[in-house]
């Protein structure tokens, strides 16, 4: 079962969650477009029964995309290597649930690095790499992927297809290569510094032993780690740094994904 379904068919057994999904998906466009100032952010503590009728009607989402883009300024692609990807159709490609988080998640990356051109960037779980594509959008180019040894495999695949072979290495490849998909198994003994550690939805995945791991090597690494990940699993992020001196974090609820904690730790 696809995970979203388990998810949609838990809240409607009735309706179909092929549909639901394309609601799911069009009103996250709506508050990323919301987060990064393209529209204003609704107020429904005034207009609820405008806020919910704007909400649940059938949204244009290619003119929610031409609001983000002159926002962003850039020209936004949803590229779909993969046969048969499920999400909502535009004039832009097939756009899933897990495109509309990385778009947001390569624009915060972009923030943090203030158009920094060497600015340094490792993902530790990153899903099929579409993080490391969107934010090339925004100006981040050097940017390095810690994941499963399977999972590197998909990686290596999505970002050889939309961006081309010579952008990507994998493993202990000697290469310039400005993305750079390592196995897990390799992170023992990696000394290389970085700007900015990212870790979305996977350190409250993981074993809390392998959590603490990946933490003290991101102490090692780096002094500014982004996270977004939930707190329903035994352990939290917060739980990684809480006791740490000298580790500053600012929280707050993710805007594209309710029960998601967005935390900026410091040191």
């Amino acid at each position: 079962m696809e995970p979203h379904e388990l998810v949609l068919t838990r809240l409607s057994r009735k309706a179909d969650w092929r549909e639901l999904y394309s609601y799911w998906i069009s009103d996250a466009l709506v508050s990323l477009s919301e987060a990064i100032g393209a529209r204003r952010a609704d107020y429904p503590e005034y207009e609820v029964d405008k806020t919910l009728a704007d909400r649940s009607g059938v949204l244009d989402v290619d003119s929610l995309l031409d609001e983000i883009e002159s926002e962003l300024r850039i020209q936004l692609a949803f590229p779909n290597p993969y046969p048969n990807e499920l999400g909502v159709s535009s004039k832009r490609g097939v756009i899933g649930f897990r495109s509309v988080q990385s778009l947001y998640q390569g624009w915060r990356i972009g923030q943090l690095a203030q158009g920094k051109p060497e600015f340094r960037v490792m993902e530790i779980g990153a899903g099929l790499g579409r993080t490391a594509y969107f934010a090339r959008q925004f100006g981040v180019k050097n940017y390095t992927i810690v994941d499963l040894p399977l999972t590197n495999a998909a990686q290596g695949y999505f970002l050889g297809r939309v961006l081309g072979d010579g952008e990507v290495s994998l493993g202990s490849e000697q290469s310039i290569s400005p993305i750079r998909v390592m196995s897990n198994t390799e992170i023992d003994g990696h000394d290389e510094k970085y700007d900015l550690i990212v870790n979305v939805d996977s350190w409250t995945e993981m074993p809390k032993d392998v959590a603490h791991s990946y933490w003290k090597f991101a102490r090692n690494s780096t002094c500014k780690v982004l996270s977004i990940n939930h707190e329903f699993n035994s352990h939290t992020v917060r739980e990684l740094y809480r006791d740490d001196s000298g580790v500053h974090a600012s929280r707050y609820p993710y805007p594209l994904r309710r029960g998601y904690i967005e935390e900026i730790i410091t040191w």
